[in-house]
């Protein structure tokens, strides 16, 4: 996944668009807040107001609380809206992949498993499914840490 990685982008960023926040925990219960914020800017530097016809787009992106606080990921795409497309959609496999390395809990899941056991948690729409594994509703724990 290093090919995808810089740690500091070559290009003026923009303003960020969106950002997205959920907790996920460690084994010993200790939380990690992750805030993902894609920036949408210009190939050329130009920020979206800006940008001409024809431009190409990138869509870096950071992710905090999963050790890669410093790094930017920048797909393109032909015009910003496919730029963010991919942003979300590689923002996704590199929070998959942070979470099996670091060997993360995600409260949602376990709580999904419990109310439909085996089934494949996906948005029928075609979204990617990650925007729904994770809860967007940072602090929640669904009771994993109580004594019971």
């Amino acid at each position: 996944m290093a090919e995808y990685v810089k740690e500091k982008p070559a290009f003026p960023l923009g303003e960020i668009v969106a950002k997205g926040r959920f907790t996920l925990y460690e084994k010993s219960g200790r939380a990690r807040q992750v805030i993902v914020k894609p920036i949408p800017v210009s190939l050329q530097g130009a920020h979206l107001p800006e940008a001409g016809e024809g431009d190409h787009f990138r869509c870096p992106f950071s992710i905090t609380g999963l050790g890669l606080d410093s790094r930017f990921f920048p797909p393109s795409g032909e015009d910003s809206l496919m730029a963010l497309r991919h942003a979300i959609g590689l923002a996704g496999r590199v929070i998959d992949e942070a979470v099996r390395r670091l060997n993360l809990i995600n409260p949602l899941h376990g709580v999904r498993e419990r109310h439909d056991p085996g089934s494949k948690h996906v948005d029928v729409t075609g979204y990617p499914d990650w925007l729904y594994r994770y809860d967007s509703r940072p602090d929640t724990d669904y009771g994993l840490w109580k004594d019971g």
